[in-house]
């Protein structure tokens, strides 16, 4: 039948519509659960190295009555490191919680 009535044309759907550019409280809204999901990552992370503070803190005190001096003192200089670490989190935590408070109280 195409012979008879000729080729059907294709015909492109017509592009979607535009969405409307976000309001000022969208925005907001947008950034602060942004926000809260950066804080409990960091809060998930702090729970890890408190957990591997406490497993450091047990093998230097393992090694340690097994007279691995040397390994004592390197694992000890790794628990300084996590603890630091963990303040570290806790700062980046509450500087995370300031600002969304301050997008609190622009709403």
């Amino acid at each position: 039948m195409s012979w008879l009535f000729g080729k059907k044309e294709a015909v492109a759907p017509p592009p979607p519509p535009v969405p409307p550019p976000e309001t000022l409280g969208q925005q907001i809204k947008r950034n602060q659960r942004s926000i809260d999901k950066a804080c409990r990552e960091l809060e998930r992370e702090r729970l890890k190295m408190e957990a591997q503070e406490n497993k450091l803190k047990m093998q230097i005190k393992r090694t340690a009555k097994e007279g691995q001096v040397e390994a004592a003192r390197i694992l000890a200089r790794d628990l300084v490191r996590t603890r630091a670490h963990i303040t570290r989190m806790y700062q980046m935590r509450t500087q995370m919680q300031s600002v969304s408070m301050q997008l609190t109280s622009m709403r």
